[in-house]
């Protein structure tokens, strides 16, 4: 329950800063958990994990939003 909390939050964060740059073009990351739309200059990162499933989302001036599922 608690992740999908951090991930449901992760989201709404995510899509609040996404409609304030609404004029961008868009894509879509896909994880093995979740996918989401990102403007399009936004990559996806894996990091190794033993049991879990560790994504990292790198933005346009180089932030990092980790999202750890497992």
């Amino acid at each position: 329950m608690t992740h999908t909390l951090k991930l449901l939050c992760i989201t709404i964060l995510i899509s609040t800063a996404i409609s304030c740059t609404d004029t961008q073009s868009k894509h879509i990351l896909e994880t093995n958990t979740y996918s989401i739309t990102v403007p399009s200059d936004w990559k996806l990162g894996k990091i190794q994990a033993i049991d879990s499933s560790i994504d990292v989302i790198i933005t346009d001036k180089q932030d990092s939003i980790f999202s750890d599922f497992g």
